[in-house]
């Protein structure tokens, strides 16, 4: 008889258990959608050469912080027959921190040439990319939770605040050794980028990202 209510106590609790964990997984369907293909990011202000020619007077250094209008250098060209030589500056395209400098003095130059990434670090955010299937689901304003590598396991709320409705295709290549009948398989990712206030965002920081969807 003991045995008899033990099995039943067994099986019982094996069932509620599997029932909480299929209203869990149920909820989270239904209320949240998540994912791992999260970092941090920060829009780029690019400058670019004018015109063709060598760099001369460079003026800014990698990491060093500059504000709009700066000269990042001037771009020499070469002179025509009986005309003086062309000098034209190249400005700082907005405030911010060189991120990235491709300019070297004495470098020759084509015309729109990148020479120099300028970012407000102040004005990170989180982009997480998402299955083009989730995007009907996903809104400017809803809340996130956002986990940051490196962050203890921190949670912080940020908020969604733009989506490009673009979606860029993915392809998964075969692993060697599959087998000859599968395929990769393609995936259209969503990319969706998130203000997270307070966070400590450093540039290229993976995170995992929830976002509420449903009330």
């Amino acid at each position: 008889m003991k045995a008899k209510k033990l099995i039943v106590f067994i099986i019982g609790s094996y069932l509620l258990a599997t029932a909480l964990i299929s209203a869990y997984y149920g909820y989270e369907h239904l209320y949240f959608v998540r994912t791992d293909d999260a970092k941090v990011a920060v829009d780029l202000a690019v400058a670019r050469a004018p015109i063709a020619g060598r760099i001369t007077d460079l003026k800014i250094r990698e990491n060093e912080t500059v504000a709009k209008d700066d000269i990042v250098a001037v771009v020499e060209g070469s002179p025509a027959p009986n005309q003086p030589k062309l000098r034209a500056p190249v400005f700082v395209p907005s405030s911010g921190q060189v991120l990235r400098l491709e300019a070297r003095e004495g470098e020759a130059v084509t015309a729109g040439q990148p020479l120099a990434a300028v970012a407000d670090r102040a004005a990170a955010y989180v982009e997480a990319r998402f299955a083009e299937v989730d995007s009907s689901r996903i809104r400017v304003g809803q809340t996130v939770e956002v986990k940051l590598d490196g962050a203890a396991g921190q949670v912080f709320t940020g908020i969604v605040s733009s989506i490009n409705r673009n979606t860029e295709q993915i392809t998964w290549p075969i692993i060697p050794l599959t087998p000859a009948q599968q395929h990769p398989r393609e995936d259209q990712l969503l990319s969706v980028n998130i203000e997270v206030p307070g966070a400590p965002l450093i540039l290229g920081t993976g995170a995992a990202v929830k976002i509420r969807v449903k009330e």
